[in-house]
């Protein structure tokens, strides 16, 4: 399994690493067709910095918080 941090860039506001973190969301109702109710559990991602903390909004695939935290844009000067 490769390392799911590996491809991440560094913090763009304090130069720490970053870490994927994981968690499961609420539930969500679910009514069976017997009438029984069950609990779905969502997974969410985000990335945060190791170091002060920033973070990215929860996302629904691992995938799309490392774009959103890998994504810079380009300063130029006038």
């Amino acid at each position: 399994m490769p390392d799911r941090n590996a491809e991440l860039k560094d913090c763009p506001f304090c130069g720490g690493w970053a870490a994927v973190n994981e968690k499961e969301t609420g539930a969500a109702d679910v009514v069976l067709s017997d009438g029984r109710i069950e609990f779905e559990y969502q997974k969410t991602y985000h990335v945060e910095c190791c170091s002060c903390g920033m973070s990215t909004m929860e996302c629904t695939t691992e995938q799309a918080a490392t774009a959103v935290w890998n994504r810079r844009v380009e300063c130029t000067k006038k």
